[in-house]
């Protein structure tokens, strides 16, 4: 707002000393205030927040989803105050994938169970765990009988290196999931300079520093977490089959922006672009794949 919202005295800042020459300080940009403090002045410096706020993520989330690869060829062309900045848009979308993936992603493990006469029972979590141990030592106890000696899942795992750790995770799936999912969003964070990287290897005759891959890199994953996000809620509109159908197609439309934003980012041509984006993902996935395994690594023997 370009009005003086505010009452002030004095000629500096109160909050750097820098001298004052108008409604905010020309050195750290904090409002020429009065250092008494008043209800008046909450609620403005509120408002104030609220609506700056809401520009800035309607402007960033509208080129995000709309315009994918605009984001970054502002940014680094240095128009950046009317955006979120990337790291921040990063963590904001993060924290709602994870969140919903927690909230909507129900029980850890399910099984079927089917009985004689063909009916199908559901179980999950701690039930599922039980089931899924009970019919591997039915397994076992069969086995075993011709050598008259009896072996449960639990004599099987104490023979087994890292067997207590594995049992830890059948015994309680649900805590084993809320382990990987600590994990996860750390190991997610550092994908985030490797497809960076491999951004960079691709177009290695473009000359561009690498932070420019880095900027794109954390608008890329936030628009991944944004459109799984949405497609996850999507996924649960009734009846099942149209739900999940489209989901998928909004998780069609990611691939199709990673290579829209490259030609918007970077200029290229779009088959150069889908070339470039067959290769980096393809090489991100097997890193992908790496640390997810670290994760469940983790999860198992640092529960």
């Amino acid at each position: 707002m370009a009005q003086d919202l505010t009452a002030f005295h004095g000629t500096q800042c109160l909050n750097c000393g820098a001298e004052l020459t108008g409604n905010f300080c020309a050195n750290c940009g904090q409002r020429a205030t009065d250092v008494n403090l008043s209800l008046k002045m909450l609620l403005l410096e509120f408002i104030e927040s609220l609506f700056s706020l809401e520009v800035g993520f309607w402007q960033t989330f509208k080129r995000m989803v709309f315009f994918p690869g605009m984001l970054t060829a502002e940014y680094i062309s240095g128009r950046r105050k009317r955006y979120s900045s990337p790291v921040r848009l990063y963590l904001g979308t993060s924290l709602l994938f994870f969140f919903l993936v927690s909230f909507l992603g129900g029980d850890a493990g399910k099984v079927n169970l089917t009985d004689d006469e063909g009916n199908t029972t559901t179980l999950t979590g701690q039930a599922a765990a039980d089931a899924l141990r009970e019919g591997i030592d039915n397994a076992l106890s069969e086995r075993s009988a011709d050598a008259e000696s009896d072996s449960t899942l639990a004599d099987v795992l104490a023979d087994v290196p890292a067997g207590d750790a594995i049992a830890r995770v059948i015994q309680d799936p649900d805590a084993s999931k809320r382990r990987f999912m600590t994990y996860l969003p750390r190991a997610m964070f550092l994908m985030v300079p490797i497809l960076a990287l491999l951004f960079r290897l691709v177009y290695v005759r473009h000359q561009r520093p690498y932070l420019h891959y880095l900027v794109y890199s954390l608008h890329l994953h936030a628009l991944f977490y944004f459109t799984a996000s949405v497609a996850g809620i999507v996924g649960r509109i009734p009846p099942e089959n149209v739900g999940n159908s489209l989901a998928l197609l909004l998780m069609l439309t990611f691939p199709i922006n990673t290579v829209r934003g490259q030609r918007r980012a970077f200029g290229d041509s779009w088959w150069k672009a889908i070339l470039k984006a067959g290769i980096v993902w393809h090489v991100y996935g097997i890193f992908l794949s790496l640390a997810i395994t670290g994760v469940g690594v983790a999860m198992i023997f640092l529960g």
